[in-house]
């Protein structure tokens, strides 16, 4: 009898080492073909994208006067409101202009706080931001040519569409 069982268990065993020997095998083969596959297509799709991160890195430069510092808030809902207060707070933007704008290298929001009488390059704003001029004097946003593209009053707090505006001049009269 037990040669019986034993015979009968033998051939089971084999037939199901090699059903998992096959699936071992058919696994290792759509494993290794998949990613290779797959991989060229990866690259293809993600090269623009980290080309358009890096290309896109949107910061300001003082270029005739002024002086800027920033603050960065997650990339959040509460981080978007959080960096809307900390605009609109004369405690954090007193006499100068500030605004915020998405920063990917960080996947944060930044707020940018422009003071001191000056000139401002905007490297790669884009996008509707809120803005707040706690200066006494006008803030002209200036587009490509520097030509004045919109003025902002002393105490002006409008939303601001970056895509056309390159320069940001403070202290300004008129």
């Amino acid at each position: 009898m037990r040669t019986a069982i034993k015979a009968g268990r033998q051939p089971l065993r084999g037939v199901l080492a090699s059903a998992t020997a096959i699936a071992a095998l058919f696994s290792a083969l759509s494993a290794g073909a998949h990613p290779a596959a797959a991989q060229p297509a990866e690259r293809n799709a993600a090269q623009p994208a980290e080309r358009n991160q890096a290309a896109r890195v949107p910061h300001v430069k003082p270029i005739r006067g002024g002086s800027v510092k920033h603050a960065d808030f997650p990339h959040t809902r509460l981080g978007l409101i959080r960096a809307g207060k900390w605009v609109h707070r004369r405690g954090n933007c007193g006499d100068s202009f500030c605004t915020i704008q998405y920063y990917p290298p960080r996947n944060t929001y930044r707020a940018y706080k422009m003071f001191g009488c000056g000139t401002f390059r905007l490297h790669d704003f884009q996008g509707r931001f809120h803005t707040h001029n706690h200066g006494s004097l006008r803030v002209h946003l200036l587009d490509r040519n520097q030509s004045v593209d919109r003025s902002i009053a002393p105490g002006g707090k409008p939303v601001v569409k970056w895509g056309p505006i390159f320069f940001v001049k403070t202290c300004n009269r008129s």
